[in-house]
């Protein structure tokens, strides 16, 4: 009877820990929760990144566990498919000796290991469901010209050689080797580099080109997020980038983009989006808003992008390195956190390249700025607003409040309280 009573308590116990057990909802944020001090975004690891499957570590499961799919921001679900046209895709690969299956995930540029690992993937009556962007590729092209492989991070795969086995990787998708050929039979695919005729096929967990064909198998996305939900902390800015998703903008929200003026070496407001516009595929953007949970709705509207811009972003975690740029700015407070300063300044020494957070923007300039940073209080709204006057008959202010009299050197200044720059 006593052991009776030990287990009914015990039962009861344990359904009370459970039911008091919190939840949590990721969202994207630069700066994590406001209670915690502010912090460059170099600084921030992302509350779920020990729930992340790394591709170096083949011995975890990237599978839709009730503990991943609390914690993502997405959950992102693959069908089996015998057809290929243009879209979002997994290439997987079955180890038939010991029954699992691998998908291809993305490399950093920087990866001296030249083959591409896998990632032990479940599959479920031909459906595969994750929250791992790494193994997300974007096909695009036809069967008469060829198709590119994307990865998340802008990069498209290559081999050179017929005699290399490696995949190489290539910012510029115009090059033959970068063209494949994509068959299908039944359910299992082709892909055949144009150039060397050279297969992608799986040995042991990682995918390379070889002169065999052992066919991978190719899931394609069955549909998009709805919406997407970003914090805003209570510097009260953030920054968002997709490559893939158009986004309205919500109640609340200012969403902007930067582009650099060589001459002053300054930034100007290039591109407004306001409450109820979409932000289009592809364009990265800075969000002020008061501190706060936002959300974007999915748009199929294209959106107006702006007629310059400089910045940029990845659907992954990815070092910045654009062509043409040189130096590179983070969104951050300056190197005092003092109040006010939250811009775009370096994000490591003399402007080099850092590890950029996936779905962020970040600033990519083509020369090192004289300044280390641009404190978004100092940058003017819009190339219209510039004035290149060198004389002005009213008070004349720098930046920081000090009044200036005769000809004025390079620079911003404000005057009946409207910046202008001399040049």
């Amino acid at each position: 009877m006593k052991k009776l009573i030990s287990l009914v308590l015990m039962l009861v116990a344990i359904s009370h820990a459970t039911a008091q057990a919190p939840t949590s909802t990721k969202v994207l944020s630069d700066f994590g929760n406001s209670s915690t001090p502010l912090r460059t975004e170099k600084q921030i690891v992302e509350d779920s990144t020990s729930n992340d499957v790394t591709p170096s570590d083949s011995s975890n499961y990237d599978v839709a566990s009730p503990s991943l799919v609390a914690d993502a921001t997405n959950v992102y679900t693959f069908k089996l498919t015998t057809s290929i046209t243009s879209g979002r895709y997994m290439i997987v690969a079955s180890d038939k000796k010991n029954s699992i299956s691998y998908a291809a995930t993305s490399r950093d540029e920087t990866d001296t290991y030249k083959k591409i690992r896998g990632t032990k993937v479940a599959i479920a009556d031909d459906v595969i469901s994750i929250n791992n962007e790494n193994l997300i590729f974007t096909i695009e092209g036809d069967n008469k010209n060829g198709f590119t492989i994307k990865q998340p991070n802008g990069l498209y795969w290559k081999n050179t050689k017929s005699d290399d086995t490696n995949i190489s990787l290539e910012k510029n998708n115009q090059k033959k080797e970068c063209l494949w050929d994509i068959t299908s039979g039944n359910y299992l695919m082709t892909i055949k580099n144009k150039k060397t005729d050279c297969y992608i096929a799986l040995y042991k967990n990682y995918f390379g080109a070889y002169l065999s064909n052992q066919k991978p198998m190719l899931f394609k996305e069955t549909g998009t997020p709805s919406y997407e939900l970003v914090n805003v902390s209570d510097v009260g800015y953030a920054t968002l980038y997709y490559s893939d998703l158009a986004l309205q903008v919500p109640d609340g929200v200012t969403a902007m983009t930067y582009a650099y003026d060589k001459g002053t070496q300054t930034l100007f407001k290039s591109k407004t989006y306001k409450k109820g516009s979409v932000i289009p595929k592809g364009v990265a953007v800075v969000l002020k808003a008061p501190e706060g949970n936002y959300t974007f709705m999915v748009s199929d509207k294209e959106g107006e992008a702006p007629e310059k811009t400089n910045l940029y972003g990845y659907d992954i975690e990815a070092t910045t390195d654009v062509e043409g740029m040189s130096a590179y700015y983070m969104l951050s407070q300056d190197e005092n956190n003092t109040s006010g300063s939250i811009g775009f300044y370096w994000g490591q020494d003399n402007g080099a390249s850092f590890k950029s957070d996936k779905h962020k923007a970040f600033l990519a300039l083509p020369e090192l700025a004289a300044a280390k940073g641009f404190a978004f209080e100092d940058i003017v709204d819009g190339i219209s607003d510039v004035s290149t006057a060198v004389n002005n008959p009213d008070a004349i202010y720098t930046l920081t409040g000090v009044r200036m009299s005769g000809k004025l050197p390079a620079g911003i200044y404000v005057s009946k309280g409207k910046k202008f720059i001399v040049k």
